[in-house]
């Protein structure tokens, strides 16, 4: 099965740290940088594309991460 995804450039540099095994892939950004749209399909797909994988989403604050992630 081959998905056609519309992507950002924030989805292409992490794609390609992803391919390249970057251990770890930070994200900054304004709020309309798309971070959160691109982070979500490049999830999908890295879950997709490999079972077992183990994501992990974290913040700095633990009370912003469970406003925001959870």
């Amino acid at each position: 099965m081959e998905l056609q995804i519309e992507a950002t450039t924030v989805f292409e540099r992490n794609f390609d740290a992803l391919e390249r095994k970057v251990p770890y892939i930070i994200n900054q950004g304004g709020t309309r940088s798309s971070k959160t749209y691109s982070l979500c399909q490049l999830v999908i797909l890295e879950c997709l594309n490999n079972s077992g994988t183990i994501v992990n989403v974290i913040r700095k604050n633990l009370s912003t991460l469970k406003k925001s992630v959870i």
